[in-house]
């Protein structure tokens, strides 16, 4: 385990950030601040400055969740293409009435939120009854992505 103290001084007014950290990569942020040295004019700035580093650095340095929950998200955004199936969606049912659309939706969203969670908490042992391993099928989704890209050229 390690300690990091990175004192800030101005006018007499002690800001003190202490940074742990050990092996699990669990880091505890800690703020010791002398104030009463400077006059309001002089404290403001120093606060402002200590404010924003603190909420910086607990949203995006010590909150691994955070940052998961960002990753995951954006990823779910990219598999799911919710920009690109607007148009498909529309087309498969120009014909529908709005009722009828809703409904078709609705048991999309559903079977595609089923889909994503049984994958997400089963898939490896799915594949694994099929003998499949995470890598063979990696090599075959690059191989199809291969051979999509050839034949749109």
């Amino acid at each position: 385990m390690f300690n990091i103290a990175i004192p800030i001084t101005q006018c007499d007014n002690l800001i003190l950030d202490e940074y742990q950290s050990n092996s699990s990569n669990i880091r505890i942020n800690r703020n010791y601040i002398e104030q009463d040295l400077c006059s309001q004019d002089e404290k403001s700035p120093v606060q402002f400055i200590n404010v924003i580093s603190n909420t910086l650095q607990r949203f995006f340095v010590t909150s691994d969740v955070f940052g998961d929950i960002i990753k995951y998200t954006i990823a779910l955004f990219v598999v799911i293409d919710p920009i690109g199936t607007v148009p498909l969606f529309i087309a498969l049912t120009e014909n529908m009435q709005k009722r009828e659309r809703k409904a078709v939706s609705k048991i999309a969203v559903i079977t595609a939120g089923v889909l994503l969670i049984v994958f997400a908490v089963a898939g490896t042992q799915i594949l694994s009854i099929f003998g499949i391993t995470i890598f063979s099928f990696l090599i075959a989704g690059g191989v199809l992505l291969f051979i999509v890209s050839i034949e749109l050229l």
